[in-house]
Formats: C-alpha cells, structure tokens, sequence
C-alpha cells in the first residue's frame, strides 16, 4: 500500500464538491512532510505519475488553485473516478512517459509566461488537464478508430460524442462521451456527416456517401454495440448534430 494511501481515504470519503487543504492538514494526515518540490512548483498537483496526485487524481479530484503563501491547495471534484487500470503507474508504457512528460513542459511554459494573468493561466492549465484526463477515459473505452480500425494512439483524435460546447462538467470529461477517430473521421463526426447507431452500424448522411466513397470509408469493420452510458450521448448526437 502506497503511503499516501490516508490522502486517497479521504478524498475518497469526501462528500462534497471541493475543498481547501493547508499543506501542514496534508502533512498531518500522512504523518510525514511533504517533499521540497511541492512547496514551490504546481505542475505535480495534477500529475497522476506522482504518487500524492494519484490519491486525489483517482478519486476524481483536480486541483482548483494552490496559495504558496499561505500554504494551501483547493481541489474540486471532475468526476466520481478515474477508471484506470491498478497498476498503471507502475507499468505505463514508454509513450504515456514521453505524453506525461511533454505536458509537464505545456505547464510549466504556462505558468512561467509572464504574458498571462495569473487567471489566465489557471484557465490554460485547467482545460489542458481536463483535455488529457479525457483522452486517458476515452482511450480506455475505445481503444481504436470505429471506421478505420487504426489503434496507434499518436494518429487518434479523441472526439466528444455530445459536443463539448453543449456539456456540462462531468461531461466534458466523461470517457462514455468519447470516441477515439482518425482526424479524417473525427472531422466527419464533428460536422454531423456521420453518426453511429447504438448497435455501432455506421450512419451516413446523404450530403457525404460520396465523400466516404472516395475516403474508401465503408464501415467495413464488424460493429461493436456502444456500452448503455454511451448510447445516451450517441442519441444527442444523432438527434442534434448528425444531418440527415
């Protein structure tokens, strides 16, 4: 059991939405100081590789702001739980280090460009964790493209079935409301030209069969049906973005 198991209790526990934690409440209920990075940088706050983030990460927690001066961190609740696998930090594959790795460099840029507010850059740094914990669900789900059968995740756009615009919080980070497309299918998707019947049978608007044709896009693979959370998004979307 990881030692920071007492901060996943917690959180875990936790029956509201948010909350504010000094970082001496922290320190008491592991029973040990936090390391020396954790006072001055906020890139690990929302770092699932590091062993204090996971905790909370895993309960589906995200950091809100953090006060270095008064030594403190607010936290807010994304989604119930991050359906990920128990040995994930233990054996992430060398891509997820290298993606881990480049997000960690997105954030720190953000916070270090003094161009923007500080307001500015929470939002930035927000929106670009909320993007990856998506991707991370989708994938999960979905593991491949529905119509080209690619499965290399570096030539997969991870696509909101309910548009992003038209969602609330959890479901902008919801896995069920995503699906893992090649950027020639996810562009199709987007624009309503195709959809997907609940039994995963490809639906094709009039206005795009010949472009599909072209694209040698025929829905040849064998349907999969979608699970019932995401069917309910699937019938949005045929009902409020797929065109006829």
């Amino acid at each position: 059991m990881s030692k920071y198991q007492p901060l996943g209790d917690y959180f875990n526990a936790l029956r509201t939405d948010s909350v504010t934690l000094t970082f001496t409440e922290i320190e008491n209920m592991l029973g040990f100081e936090l390391p020396d990075y954790t006072q001055t940088h906020t890139a690990w706050i929302n770092d699932p590789q590091r062993p204090q983030a996971k905790q909370w990460l895993d309960a589906g927690f995200l950091k809100d702001r953090v006060d270095f001066t008064r030594r403190e961190v607010s936290f807010f609740r994304a989604q119930p739980r991050i359906p990920s696998p128990e040995q994930a930090e233990q054996a992430a594959p060398a891509e997820d280090i290298r993606d881990q790795a480049l997000a960690d460099e997105q954030q720190r840029q953000i916070e270090q460009d003094p161009s923007l507010s500080a307001t500015e850059k929470q939002r930035l740094i927000r929106s670009r964790i909320g993007q990856d914990l998506f991707r991370q669900r989708a994938l999960q789900i979905e593991p491949r493209c529905r119509l080209t059968g690619v499965s290399a995740k570096n030539f997969l756009i991870a696509s909101h079935i309910k548009p992003w615009k038209d969602c609330n919080n959890t479901e902008r980070l919801d896995g069920n409301n995503g699906l893992m497309l090649a950027p020639h299918v996810d562009r199709l998707f987007d624009r309503g030209w195709i959809s997907f019947e609940d039994s995963g049978e490809l639906r094709v608007s009039a206005q795009a069969a010949e472009v599909l044709g072209a694209w040698h896009l025929h829905g040849d693979l064998t349907p999969t049906p979608f699970n019932p959370q995401q069917a309910v998004y699937l019938a949005y979307h045929r009902r409020e973005v797929f065109k006829p």
